[in-house]
Formats: structure tokens, sequence, C-alpha cells
């Protein structure tokens, strides 16, 4: 990076323990971080969206409660997502660098599962691959480096889906995953960075 140049970093965290350190580290920013061996300034941080479209936070119960107390009365059947970041499924041996619904709300399934105190129903992986289709989307593929020298193949753009059934505790759960995005990514190698994605319309 040159001296002239400018950019931004985003931190994540599922847990507590980890979202108490980030959260410690914005109200105090180090004057600079070190990475891939160069030396970078850091002229500020924060947690406010106002501050910053990728900034953010909440817990588990503030994303949870108006899906699955029904305080969200009228959900669209219609989801849109932004993947900003090259997004990736990985099945066995193969990259799919393709939105298709079972494998994003799969994967926001397994991360939810994984972290949240609050338990989904497991059958929403098979809901989302029989009775969600991918209405629209517009992307571009993107190649990662890998593995010894290697490259994978993903995607970065947008993607609608639309459920087929409106029945209203999987439509709740679909748009809650859909909010949990921006906080967990999507797909493979998140703790890299990739997989980036947030709900568009809202």
């Amino acid at each position: 990076m040159a001296a002239a140049e400018t950019g931004w970093l985003r931190f994540t965290g599922l847990t507590a323990e980890v979202s108490q350190i980030l959260q410690a580290i914005c109200a105090e920013p180090p004057e600079t971080v070190e990475l891939d061996g160069y030396r970078v300034r850091v002229t500020g941080a924060t947690l406010d969206p106002a501050g910053h479209r990728w900034a953010g936070q909440g817990s588990y119960q503030d994303l949870a409660v108006p899906y699955l107390l029904g305080i969200e009365e009228r959900l669209p059947n219609k989801i849109s997502l932004e993947f900003v970041s090259p997004t990736t499924f990985r099945r066995e041996e193969l990259f799919i660098p393709l939105p298709q619904p079972n494998f994003v709300f799969g994967s926001l399934l397994d991360r939810w599962q994984a972290f949240a105190p609050i338990a989904l129903h497991p059958e929403v992986r098979r809901y989302a691959e029989a009775m969600v289709s991918l209405c629209h989307f517009e992307a571009r593929s993107r190649l990662v480096p890998y593995k010894r020298g290697g490259q994978m193949i993903g995607f970065t753009g947008q993607a609608t889906f639309m459920a087929q059934n409106r029945d209203r505790y999987w439509l709740s759960v679909l748009h809650l995953l859909t909010d949990f995005a921006f906080f967990s990514g999507v797909g493979y190698q998140t703790t890299s960075g990739l997989g980036q994605a947030r709900r568009l319309g809202s």
C-alpha cells in the first residue's frame, strides 16, 4: 500500500468474549497496526453505522425477537443480499461460486446454530432447497488465492431469493438469517474476509 493510500478494515465477533475485545479496541484504537509486513496508521474506529455503512453491533436476541415473536407482521417473500467480498461454498473438494439458496441459507444456519443461544429448526436448509428459488442475480466471478499457490473461484454481486411457500415461521427464519449475514458472513473462509454480505433494500 502506498503512503498516500487509505482504506478500511472490518472485524466482527460472533461470541460475547470476542465482541468485548473488539469493543475495547474500538474505544481505544492503536496508533498503528501491522498488515502483511506493512505498518499502517490507524485514523479512527467506529461501531456506529452512521459513521460507516459496514459498522454495527447487536445481540442474537436483538436479531431474533422481531421475527420469532411475530413483531415483524408483514414479511415479504423476496429477500435480496449483496455479496461484497468474494463468496464461495465448498462441498467435499469442489468450490461452488453461485448463490444457491440451500448453500446461502444453509451456511448461515450452520453459523447461527454454532454460536447463537437460540436454536433454529434444523430443517431450514431443506426448506431453502425445496421452497426457495434464486429469482434474480447479478454476479461476477473472482479469483482468490488459495493453498500452496493455488486459486479458488468466488463471486461478488447481488442476489434475490423468493420463498414459494409463505409459511410464517420459515419466512421469519429466512429474514432472521439474512440480517445475521451482516455479522457472520456467508460461505467458505469468512474468517479470512470472504463472504462479506448484507441485506439489500432495507
